[in-house]
């Protein structure tokens, strides 16, 4: 998993390479229905070499979701838990430098998304590509923007720049 499952969009994303993780927006497809979580976590942990679930489960609670959900199917789980599940294991793996993640919290309520931007803010491991329309996203977190517009060619600015538009 390195965001989601990939046979509904047609794009393989070992192509991104070993170093690099992506956040899809919808989470939903991220999962397969009929296995529990703790059955993804472990299979997860497994492929990536991860020694311990533990880990995945302390930064789960970290992030306010409890550990029984291993046991729970991921159609249980909100859009906002799946998201939080998704982001922990896209930066679980060590080797992982960059993570891309499309809309990260369009999903969450205020707490969780509080959380989210915290905890990406205290990660000085990797660097984060976010791609969002949200410009209190990009106030919170925006060092190194790049704005795309139909009307316009795609520029860098620096966010002070961009938020007295």
């Amino acid at each position: 998993v390195v965001g989601g499952d990939q046979r509904s969009k047609n794009w393989d994303y070992r192509k991104l390479g070993e170093h690099i993780s992506y956040l899809f927006e919808d989470s939903e497809q991220s999962f397969p229905r009929d296995i529990h979580l703790g059955r993804v976590i472990g299979w997860f942990c497994d492929r990536h070499g991860l020694d311990d679930a533990m880990e995945i489960y302390h930064r789960l609670e970290t992030l306010g979701l409890r550990t029984d959900l291993r046991t729970r199917y991921p159609m249980e789980l909100s859009g906002g838990q799946r998201q939080l599940l998704c982001f922990v294991l896209a930066t679980a793996v060590g080797k992982k430098r960059i993570v891309l993640m499309d809309e990260p919290f369009s999903r969450l309520d205020d707490c969780s998304r509080l959380r989210l931007i915290r905890l990406v803010q205290a990660d000085h491991e990797r660097g984060y590509v976010i791609i969002t329309h949200n410009r209190e996203d990009i106030d919170a977190l925006g060092c190194e923007i790049v704005y795309v517009s139909e009307e316009e060619e795609r520029h860098y600015v620096k966010r002070w720049q961009l938020l007295q538009h």
